[in-house]
């Protein structure tokens, strides 16, 4: 409800692929025990460009690591789980690719739903962490997406848009030129 009203959201000004490689790297201590790799690729054409982003940093890092953790909990050793990042004019895409059984078709769209797991019987958590991840990303303006992969794994794809006013109108601008404000996991 937090998320809803707005309260939790801020004027911080933050790089996806900062928060997203704090995250992967918090991460990777858990799956190194399970035997999973944790990668981050950012901007794979242009790796110096990256559209700023407005509002909660933090927030955004916790919807992250929802979605790294829920990934995590799905994957099995010797799999993958894959953060790819690109950013445009517009804003930026973060594409969270894993290895594990995926979901059944007619679930994917109520993956996001409060409550829902898929394996009910897994006794893993509550059903709140791709919930709180799509509130967050919707309450800063941007979307997500949950798909099977094409042989297998789920893939969620999350898309901010580019803070107003930035320069040009939300150009992309070199990662060295801006510094933004510190983003505490």
């Amino acid at each position: 409800s937090k998320i809803e009203s707005g309260a939790t959201t801020s004027d911080e000004y933050f790089f996806v692929s900062e928060v997203s490689r704090m995250v992967a790297d918090d991460a990777r201590f858990e799956a190194q025990g399970k035997g999973v790799e944790i990668r981050f690729t950012a901007n794979s054409e242009n790796p110096d460009q990256e559209a700023l982003i407005v509002g909660s940093g933090k927030l955004i890092s916790r919807a992250i690591e929802n979605i790294v953790r829920n990934a995590l909990r799905f994957s099995r050793s010797g799999e993958t789980i894959a953060l790819e990042m690109d950013s445009s004019q517009a804003g930026t895409t973060l594409t969270i690719r894993d290895q594990g059984p995926g979901a059944k078709p007619e679930q994917l769209k109520s993956l996001f739903d409060p409550f829902f797991r898929g394996d009910p019987g897994s006794g893993h958590g509550y059903g709140l962490g791709l919930a709180i991840a799509k509130r967050a990303i919707l309450a800063h303006g941007g979307t997500i997406t949950a798909a099977n992969g094409d042989r297998e794994g789920l893939t969620i794809t999350i898309w901010l848009p580019a803070a107003p006013g930035t320069p040009e109108n939300g150009d992309v601008v070199g990662a060295a030129t801006v510094s933004p404000q510190p983003v505490q996991a």
